[in-house]
């Protein structure tokens, strides 16, 4: 499990530019932050191992953070729906996991998609 986790806000920067970074800790409640060059990212360990030169920055340092929960995956929100007749539900989906077992896509009150295995479900009731 990682203890840190984050993100920048944008994936360049111009030299001079800013650029942010959403950082969650799964304990503590600071971390160090430091700029560095990746000279080898290979972590097999039949190759050469990762290599990192630090690189001196304004924004090496220890900073404040926290625990930042969030939900796995993409979703929605919507707000309940009067009863209806009929509706149209379109969803692209990419099962990366089909044989976790039953996986809601979606759900309005007792009514949900899911997949299960290999086969997309439609479910009524609890």
């Amino acid at each position: 499990m990682l203890k840190i986790l984050g993100y920048p806000d944008r994936y360049s920067v111009p030299q001079g530019g800013e650029i942010r970074f959403m950082v969650s800790l799964e304990e503590g409640d600071n971390f160090q932050a430091r700029l560095v060059r990746v000279v080898n990212g290979d972590c097999n360990p039949a190759g050469p191992g990762l290599k990192f030169r630090e690189i001196s920055a304004v924004a090496n340092g220890i900073y404040a953070g926290r625990r930042q929960a969030i939900d796995a995956g993409s979703y929605m929100v919507a707000p309940s729906l009067p009863p209806l007749k009929g509706f149209t539900f379109t969803a692209y989906v990419w099962p990366t996991l089909p044989n976790r077992g039953f996986q809601v896509i979606a759900a309005q009150g007792p009514l949900k998609i899911a997949i299960d295995g290999a086969a997309l479900t439609l479910v009524a009731g609890n």
